[in-house]
């Protein structure tokens, strides 16, 4: 089964990962803290899932904002998300397509992408595309996991292609093709109760949070490989919580 496919018909699993993870509110705070947006910045979301992040944004900054998301379980999810927020007047037009199909858009203040970028690897043309989408002075962010995360880990023994790029990889192949940016570290430190039963077993919610991941269903998997994911949460798990690292990648528009 293709990873998109998967996503699709176990939206359960995506929202164990989203949930275990804190994505929404630790970005929040990450933006907030390095002054990537100002108020009343138009911003353009590339692979926006749900909108859980877009929606807070175009709360806190007051930001007109376009989407592209080409699942149609997360843009019906999103759109019902955004009417309840009172943030649908701010949205604009919503593309539920693939980005590399996207041919008519417009400049943005800031384009986004969200852990979007798996798909799209060491593609000079598709990165080119997201920041001509920038207007001058603005700013693409990248977020993807780092190396250092679970999710990493995790994604390199999944049965589906196209999600193993790390943050650190794409940076040093940007680098090397002349796309300037800043690099750093986000990490969403997690209660291990989370992920971790008294006995030493994992929880439902860490097993959907690997099925997503590994794009199969937990009782699927072998023995060995359900040992390797509760050896893989071990180990990042430090002082009674498992660090789950993404990398942030900022491109500044001259």
């Amino acid at each position: 089964m293709d990873y998109l496919s998967y996503l699709t018909q176990y939206p359960d699993r995506y929202q164990s990962f989203s949930a275990l993870t804190e994505r929404t509110p630790n970005l929040c705070r990450y933006i907030r803290e390095q002054e990537l947006f100002d108020q009343g910045n138009s911003f353009f979301s590339i692979g926006s899932g749900e909108g859980a992040l877009e929606i807070a944004l175009a709360e806190e900054y007051h930001s007109p904002f376009e989407v592209l998301e080409p699942v149609p379980l997360f843009v019906d999810n999103f759109k019902q998300l955004a009417k309840e927020k009172g943030v649908d007047k701010q949205l604009g037009e919503v593309h539920p397509i693939p980005f590399e199909e996207l041919s008519d858009y417009k400049q943005f203040d800031r384009v986004l992408s969200i852990h979007s970028w798996y798909g799209f690897g060491f593609n000079k043309e598709l990165l080119q595309k997201a920041l001509s989408m920038v207007k001058p002075g603005g700013k693409l962010f990248i977020n993807i996991m780092s190396e250092k995360s679970p999710v990493y880990d995790l994604s390199n023994m999944s049965y589906s292609e196209g999600i193993d790029l790390c943050a650190e990889s794409l940076s040093t192949w940007a680098e090397s093709e002349g796309f300037l940016h800043s690099f750093d570290h986000e990490t969403a430190v997690r209660p291990a109760n989370l992920f971790f039963h008294d006995d030493g077993g994992i929880t439902l919610n860490a097993k959907n949070f690997a099925s997503f991941l590994m794009a199969s269903a937990w009782d699927d998997l072998s023995v060995s490989e359900q040992q390797e994911v509760q050896a893989i949460f071990q180990r990042h798990c430090k002082d009674n919580a498992v660090h789950i690292v993404s990398g942030c990648l900022v491109f500044d528009k001259r």
